[in-house]
Formats: structure tokens, sequence, C-alpha cells
């Protein structure tokens, strides 16, 4: 499956091990919390909110035209999907936008 596909298609539940099944292993992987007092992770796309002080799970994978963005969530002791999105190149990593 190509990242256009994934990114455009309805995704039941899926744990960071589906994904990668599908995608194979994100270039960059990082955790954050969400910071107190933001409303982040309450945004009406998430499937699962985080609430202020929670961490999410971003996953980045990259092509020559596009950063694609998996964010997975929390809600019950196991990572989730949340949201994926995909920007043009260098919005959500380090390469430089061309």
């Amino acid at each position: 499956m190509e990242f256009e596909d994934f990114f455009r298609g309805r995704i039941p539940d899926m744990t960071p091990a589906d994904v990668a099944s599908i995608l194979g292993p994100p270039k960059v992987i990082d955790d954050t919390i969400v910071p107190l007092g933001s409303g982040w992770g309450m945004q009406e796309g998430l499937k699962y909110k985080s609430r202020a002080g929670e961490t999410v799970l971003q996953w980045t994978y990259l092509d020559d035209k596009h950063d694609y963005v998996v964010l997975f969530a929390k809600p019950l002791n196991a990572w989730i999907l949340t949201l994926r999105f995909s920007l043009p190149r260098g919005l959500a990593s380090d390469r430089a936008c061309e």
C-alpha cells in the first residue's frame, strides 16, 4: 500500500504494529506530552482525545513530496491510531521545502 492510499483511506482502529505492518517502520518516532493548559489533544479531528499532561506518539514517514504523520493516543493503556495527515515536504520534518 502506498502512503497516499493509506492516508486517504478509512482505517479502523490500528496499533503501531498494524501501521508498521502496512507502511514499514517510520523515519522519525517522537513522543511528547500534551502541554498543560492546552486544548490540542481535544481537537474534533482526533478519534481518541488526549488530555493535557498525557503522552502522544507521533510517527513520521517521508517521500519526495510529502511528510506523512501518524498520531497515536493511549486511551486504554494501548497505543491506538487517532489521526493521520500529510503535509508538503518539510512542514512536519526538518527537510527543506522545495
